[in-house]
C-alpha cells in the first residue's frame, strides 16, 4: 500500500540518500503507458519489490517492470481501470480494479491465480489501496452513487454504506465483510423521479 510497514510509516528511517546525492540524479529510464489520455493516466503509485516495479494504470493494465532497466517482464489486463497500488507478498501481487474485482497474480509470470468480486453492489468502487496482513487482503470499498445520480437522476441513490472486505490471499474467498455505517438504511424522502 502506501507504507513500507504495518505501522504506516510514510518515510524510510535509515536512508543512505543525502542532499549531495540529489544534485547528481539523472534519468535512468522511462516508461510510457500505452493507450493513455487525460482520462486514462496513471492512477496510483508504484510498488518496488524483488527488483521489480509494479504499477497499475487507468487503461486497465498492470505492469511488472524491471526496476534497473524499465523493461517489461509482463503485463496483465484487468476488467476495468486499476486505481489501487499493487501489493506484493512473496510470490503474489494483489490489486483491485475500479469495479471491486480483486486479483491475485503470480509475481514472476503475471499469471492469474484468482479473481474475486469483493462487493456485488453495482455502484461499488475500489478507490483506496488494499492492505495485506497475515495472509488476509483487506479491501476498502466505496460507491459512486452520488456522482451517478448527478448526471442520471433516475438512478437510485444512497443505498450503499461503504464496506471493508477481508479475502484469503491464497484463494480469494471472502472471510468477512463489514459495513462502515452501523445505522440501518431507511428512506428519508424521494426526489421527483
Amino acid at each position: 500500500g502506501w507504507s513500507i510497514d504495518n505501522d504506516n510509516h510514510l518515510y524510510v528511517r535509515k536512508s543512505t540518500i543525502s542532499k549531495s546525492h540529489i544534485q547528481g540524479l539523472k534519468l535512468k529510464w522511462s516508461f510510457v503507458f500505452p493507450d493513455t489520455a487525460p482520462t486514462t493516466s496513471a492512477g496510483n503509485q508504484a510498488t518496488v519489490a524483488g527488483g521489480r516495479l509494479y504499477i497499475g494504470n487507468m487503461n486497465g493494465m498492470v505492469y511488472a517492470l524491471d526496476a534497473e532497466s524499465g523493461c517489461t517482464h509482463w503485463s496483465y489486463r484487468a476488467r476495468t481501470h486499476v486505481r489501487t497500488a499493487i501489493v506484493v507478498s512473496d510470490d503474489t501481487v494483489v490489486f483491485a480494479d475500479y469495479e471491486s474485482n480483486v486479483y491475485a497474480l503470480d509475481a514472476q509470470s503475471g499469471a492469474l491465480r484468482w479473481i474475486s468480486r469483493a462487493d456485488q453492489q453495482p455502484s461499488a468502487r475500489v478507490n483506496g489501496n488494499l492492505t495485506l496482513h497475515d495472509g488476509v487482503v483487506f479491501v476498502p470499498i466505496s460507491s459512486n452513487q452520488e456522482f451517478t445520480v448527478s448526471w442520471k437522476p433516475e438512478t437510485p441513490c444512497c443505498s450503499f454504506q461503504g464496506v471493508i472486505v477481508a479475502l484469503d490471499l491464497k484463494t480469494g474467498n471472502k472471510i468477512w465483510k463489514t459495513t462502515l455505517i452501523d445505522e440501518p438504511l431507511r428512506v428519508i424522502g424521494l426526489n421527483s423521479k
